[in-house]
């Protein structure tokens, strides 16, 4: 699935380290933290794979492309768009809330919510980065967003991830799982609208965390404890809060499970 800050690039670098450690190690569990369009998640092989996301409508989106792919609509429009983001605003003040509960809510089903808002906003970036109108030469990025996710949901890997919907600091860890984190990157915009992301509040998580699981972690920096063990210096964003930028792909890894 298209995804701002996808690590469909990188997972080429990155998966063979994720997966040697799982194969190495008899990992039976691996958990992204932060699963946005699971264009690594996909990748992995484990007894079980489990997909997190904050997003509601990005996980129901992604359950309802696992169900029956056949029900999302091939095209969307700005009024699909508008109707959506609105209920989007007018439910999100208890948000995060569980799925379940907002379906109950919603006249709109929650999935219906997520397709519009990441396939037709720009850059795949949900509702805070606008609607992506189709461009002058009649690009249609809803299309061709939705055309990418069915291809993904053909996928025998992907049919077989657990998605689930919460925050990254309430996630029950099974025994004997590797964790892989992207969460949002320090400096960036954030992809929800009225989402703070707390770094500082982050990077003790997952020092805790690995006291019980080992971390791989994509970023571009984190403090001198965690150790970097890949790194590619030609990515490009256009998320930063000054727009454009070059940056340093990072791949960092912690395991504190003896102190």
């Amino acid at each position: 699935m298209v995804y701002m800050g996808s690590k469909r690039r990188f997972a080429k670098y990155i998966v063979p380290y994720i997966q040697n450690y799982i194969n190495e190690n008899n990992i039976t569990t691996f958990v992204d933290i932060f699963c946005g369009g699971a264009n690594l998640t996909d990748k992995i092989k484990c007894d079980k794979v489990i997909a997190n996301d904050l997003s509601p409508t990005l996980i129901a989106l992604h359950q309802q492309v696992q169900r029956d792919k056949t029900i999302l609509p091939s095209t969307g429009d700005r009024a699909w768009w508008d109707e959506a983001y609105a209920e989007y605003k007018r439910l999100k003040v208890n948000y995060p809330i569980d799925i379940k509960i907002w379906e109950k809510e919603s006249s709109i089903p929650l999935w219906k919510i997520g397709a519009i808002e990441w396939y037709c906003s720009f850059s795949n970036g949900g509702f805070s980065r606008g609607f992506a109108k189709p461009s002058p030469s009649h690009r249609d990025y809803y299309n061709e967003a939705y055309r990418n996710h069915q291809k993904q949901a053909e996928d025998e890997n992907y049919k077989k991830i657990i998605f689930q919907q919460g925050d990254y600091k309430k996630i029950e860890i099974p025994e004997n799982a590797l964790l892989y984190c992207d969460s949002p990157y320090k400096g960036t915009k954030p992809y929800q609208i009225n989402t703070k992301f707390n770094h500082e509040e982050y990077y003790d998580w997952l020092r805790e965390q690995s006291k019980k699981n080992p971390i791989f972690i994509s970023e571009q920096s984190l403090p001198e404890d965690f150790n970097i063990i890949w790194s590619k210096d030609d990515a490009t964003r256009t998320c930063g809060l000054d727009n454009n930028y070059k940056a340093c792909e990072k791949l960092f890894f912690i395991d504190n499970r003896l102190i």
